[in-house]
């Protein structure tokens, strides 16, 4: 190619062909956004359901070894992470290594005797709004 010598010779994407690509970005990215924060969504709710049966099988276990008795609510769960003292001589744990949070860092709320399993435990969490009480809590005592 032959060039003037007083002629810069220029390299790169002119202005129009940036703002097409940026344009194209934005589309992409605002189209594929909900489906990607949806699908995060989901599994957090999956991991959380998947706490909820880690937690109530060590709540089974500590049951199994205290002639049936779940943990009071007083206890609260810490009683499956570390012994509640030397006069437990039937803890046979830890039963529980994971924390006590969902997937979204929130404290699971645990009742022994349950308001919904009144013979055993009731386990809550408060959902992906944090907040209890509402349709999106994820609980032992109901099923999705």
């Amino acid at each position: 190619m032959i060039t003037d010598s007083n002629t810069p010779e220029r390299v790169g994407f002119a202005r129009p062909q940036i703002l097409i690509a940026v344009g194209i970005l934005t589309l992409t990215v605002t189209l594929l956004a909900p489906h990607v924060l949806a699908s995060r969504q989901q599994a957090d709710v999956e991991a959380t359901r998947i706490i909820i049966e880690q937690v109530t099988q060590a709540v089974v276990s500590y049951a199994g070894d205290h002639q049936g008795r779940c943990p009071t609510t007083g206890a609260s769960l810490n009683t499956l992470v570390r012994a509640p003292g030397a006069t437990d001589s039937n803890w046979n744990g830890p039963y529980l290594h994971i924390p006590n949070q969902d997937a979204w860092g929130n404290s699971l709320l645990y009742w022994c005797p349950g308001s919904f399993n009144r013979d055993s435990f009731d386990l809550s969490s408060a959902g992906p709004d944090g907040i209890h009480g509402n349709d999106d809590d994820i609980t032992n005592w109901m099923t999705p």
